[in-house]
């Protein structure tokens, strides 16, 4: 081997070796990411699932929904969920209005978001948690009638049984607030899902 092969060699041997660290670090902060997605949904899953809250504040505008519920159910390996949103009117337990599943994305390194209404619309997006420790969910909607929206919720964790969080519409390039919630866990309830 001359000198010029020995100084390229000592080149590509310096430039992988710079490479190593920045393959591991995203590894390590990529492993991290899926540990906390798997957390968050055992903490979602734990003490039968059930959440609930109140729709007192928009009962008039959801034709007498008092109330929704929602459910959620780990994937083996804890990597993925599944879940359903129902309505409650009065003592009655409607069907489900939402369908979804969550899992976590390894190519974004956020959790993937999507759900499904019985009338057609769906959604696709993504979950994030900010610098704050915000959980961030943007997702773009589609209608039966091929009509686009943007939804966007934001919740933060109160304590290992309460959620509270708001829901946003994209309109004109901004998130405008549209409604607030406070989650609870209830324990035994019977979901419709």
């Amino acid at each position: 081997m001359n000198t010029r092969q020995k100084i390229a060699l000592a080149i590509l041997v310096g430039l992988v070796s710079l490479r190593l660290p920045t393959a591991a670090v995203a590894t390590m902060q990529e492993r991290r990411g899926l540990e906390e997605w798997r957390a968050h949904v055992a903490s979602q899953v734990s003490d039968g699932s059930i959440w609930w809250t109140s729709n007192q504040e928009y009962v008039e505008i959801d034709g007498g929904i008092d109330a929704f519920g929602m459910r959620f159910e780990a994937i083996p390996g804890g990597v993925a969920a599944r879940g359903c949103l129902w309505s409650i009117r009065g003592d009655e337990t409607l069907r489900p209005s939402w369908e979804f599943f969550m899992a976590w994305d390894p190519i974004e390194e956020q959790a993937m978001l999507y759900q499904v209404s019985p009338g057609g619309t769906f959604g696709f997006g993504h979950r994030r948690i900010d610098e704050n420790g915000l959980e961030v969910a943007e997702q773009t909607f589609r209608d039966a009638s091929g009509q686009e929206f943007k939804v966007r919720h934001e919740t933060r964790t109160v304590d290992e049984d309460t959620r509270e969080g708001g829901s946003f519409d994209w309109v004109d390039g901004e998130w405008i607030p549209r409604r607030s919630y406070q989650w609870v866990r209830r324990p035994g309830a019977d979901p419709p899902c």
